[in-house]
């Protein structure tokens, strides 16, 4: 039996936002949702497999277009691993707080208008979802942005106990990421209860990628790819009809595994990182 931390899962590979420093830029794959049978076949699986840590729910789209999104998480009822959603906070499903979830994402990069309305929404009437965090990705261009969102939101939402994560962006070549960004000058957000920010700016370390051999990722048409960074299924290995064991066992998948730094785009990745690397000791 193969060994897993993470199992993603690729509800809908569409998006109602187009983010500039998203990876998602990058693919031309025909996008659309998780059929029913192939959400089936992957729940059964990793029913079986239970990865150690969790399964989560986004790779490269936003779950909640998918009109069947909650009956879809709720077929992972019988895996043991934490289930996570991420969402982008733009849609407010009430039938996603009985989905079975452990944690609620709230990706606000791209928040705008009044969308800080949908997070208090989730905050306020998701008390049966033990872990809910409102994440940031923050860099130059969404810096204006969720400044704003935080400012109204604390404003609007008695609910500021629970955290708000404020990230620096991985520097990944993959997800239009290349430049380091050391955060905005926000001291006096650390005065507000809920306000965390989480780690500093780091980037991408090719040879020491930590995602090759310990999680899968099934995209919405049922392929199986070893990392996220393959928009388009670059370092696809076989698909869930197959099973998730076997792809992982064929001759080919542990070839890539032992030569991906030779294959793109993990290739790609670990040359602009040591560019990156270069940059930072001139």
């Amino acid at each position: 039996m193969v060994k897993l931390d993470i199992a993603a899962v690729e509800i809908s590979s569409r998006c109602n936002l187009k983010c500039s420093y998203c990876g998602r830029q990058h693919m031309k794959r025909k996008p659309g949702h998780m059929p029913m049978k192939i959400a089936e076949e992957t729940a059964k699986q990793l029913a079986e497999i239970n990865p150690e840590q969790h399964i989560t729910f986004n790779v490269y789209g936003e779950s909640l277009l998918n009109p069947k999104a909650v009956d879809i998480i709720k077929l992972f009822k019988n895996a043991r691993a934490k289930k996570v959603l991420h969402t982008n906070c733009t849609i407010y499903r009430p039938d996603l707080i009985d989905a079975g979830l452990w944690e609620l994402v709230l990706h606000v990069d791209a928040i705008e208008g009044e969308r800080y309305k949908v997070a208090h929404q989730y905050l306020h009437n998701g008390r049966k979802i033990p872990s809910i965090l409102i994440q940031c990705l923050v860099s130059p261009e969404t810096e204006p942005i969720i400044t704003q969102f935080i400012e109204r939101f604390l404003r609007f939402t008695r609910d500021a106990h629970r955290e708000i994560i404020i990230k620096y962006p991985i520097l990944n070549p993959m997800m239009n990421v290349t430049q380091e960004f050391k955060g905005p000058n926000w001291k006096y957000m650390d005065r507000i209860p809920g306000v965390v920010f989480a780690g500093r700016p780091y980037q991408t370390r090719g040879l020491d990628c930590p995602g090759l051999d310990k999680a899968v990722y099934i995209l919405s048409d049922g392929t199986i790819i070893l990392h996220c960074c393959s928009p388009n299924k670059e370092l696809a290995i076989g698909n869930i009809f197959e099973g998730i064991e076997h792809c992982l066992n064929k001759p080919e998948t542990k070839a890539m595994l032992k030569d991906y730094p030779n294959i793109s785009p993990c290739k790609e990745c670990i040359e602009k990182s040591a560019d990156f690397e270069r940059e930072k000791t001139i």
